[in-house]
């Protein structure tokens, strides 16, 4: 904890400092950008107000007044007050990066002296204050860091930092690790100059099941779409042979019964007839001509429609083994070997 002399000020320091507070607002020269006339006026009323807020112990009062002065004007005597003040209220990461930058802040011009010495005492008392402030280490196994979004009371971790010691305010603080559906929370309590190591510890990923490719069946086993479509095609193709067939059997029989008649036919002497019977002649020859074609027609399709059945089964077909058809005049055929 800060010594007496730091937490508390006599009333002639107070005085002191509220006084170089307001020479610091009144005659800082404006730098690049720098606020309007209005707005330093306002800052220096905010400023006021919130060493007046300290002063009697609102010290959350004192950090919403000091924080907004100090955005607007940046002095070292005001940084000082708001560094201070987030001390008080526990925020002492927060109040060691505003002692840092009131160190850093360059004098040139108004009271000098004064804000030098608010300078000298932000540099004491920052190092009285870092080697109380708690430290936390986060850890991620079971993935890597960059993998994991991790926040600590609601801010996120850079993945970077991760193992690292990273200062914290004394208190309780909420640790939240992500690894895809994975959540982990871990809650620490820290005091004083106190150092904690927190572990995420994340199941590993489970290995996705390989999926075999079904294998596909041998052409002995099963038929392949080639030969459906084949069998398909042999029965189609046997259809029409067979009605070829039959159209030439029936045809046929009709020119036979033609061919007798004409042995009777008063107008007709043996190969010839006269006039009398041309009708019957184109006839017969009509006939003759559909029956010829039909059985030609009909026994090629029988006997490719047949082949293509035989040969559509992977196993039609053994070794040394030949099937082929054959047509004639009036009947048709497979000759094979097997």
């Amino acid at each position: 904890m800060f010594t007496r002399n730091n937490l508390h000020f006599s009333r002639h320091s107070q005085r002191f400092w509220a006084l170089a507070l307001a020479l610091g607002l009144v005659v800082a020269s404006p730098a690049a950008a720098a606020p309007s006339d209005a707005d330093r006026a306002t800052a220096r009323q905010l400023g006021y107000q919130g060493v007046e807020a300290y002063q009697a112990g609102d010290f959350k009062t004192a950090e919403d007044k000091l924080h907004r002065a100090f955005a607007v004007v940046k002095v070292p005597t005001l940084g000082l007050w708001l560094a201070r003040t987030l001390t008080k209220n526990r925020r002492w990461v927060e109040a060691a990066e505003v002692y840092r930058e009131v160190s850093r802040l360059e004098v040139t011009e108004g009271k000098v002296e004064a804000q030098r010495e608010a300078q000298q005492a932000a540099e004491r008392e920052l190092g009285e204050l870092v080697g109380k402030i708690p430290t936390l280490v986060i850890v991620v196994e079971g993935t890597t860091s960059s993998q994991v979004v991790v926040q600590v009371d609601g801010v996120s971790v850079a993945s970077a930092v991760l193992g690292e010691a990273r200062p914290v305010n004394p208190g309780q603080h909420q640790i939240v690790g992500k690894f895809r559906e994975q959540v982990v929370k871990q809650a620490v309590d820290l005091a004083q100059g106190q150092k904690r190591e927190v572990k995420l510890v994340f199941a590993p990923e489970q290995a996705k099941p390989v999926v075999k490719e079904p294998k596909v069946p041998p052409a002995d086993v099963e038929p392949t779409a080639a030969g459906n479509t084949q069998r398909i095609a042999g029965w189609a193709v046997l259809g029409v042979g067979a009605a070829g067939l039959v159209t030439g059997g029936v045809t046929g029989l009709l020119v036979l019964n033609k061919k007798s008649e004409f042995e009777h036919n008063k107008n007709c002497e043996g190969t010839e007839c006269g006039p009398g019977a041309y009708d019957e002649v184109d006839s017969y020859n009509r006939l003759r001509k559909i029956s010829s074609v039909s059985f030609i027609v009909g026994g090629v399709a029988a006997a490719l429609g047949t082949t293509l059945l035989l040969t559509s089964d992977a196993g039609a077909d053994d070794e040394g083994g030949s099937v082929s058809a054959y047509v004639g005049i009036g009947h048709a055929g497979l000759l094979g070997s097997f």
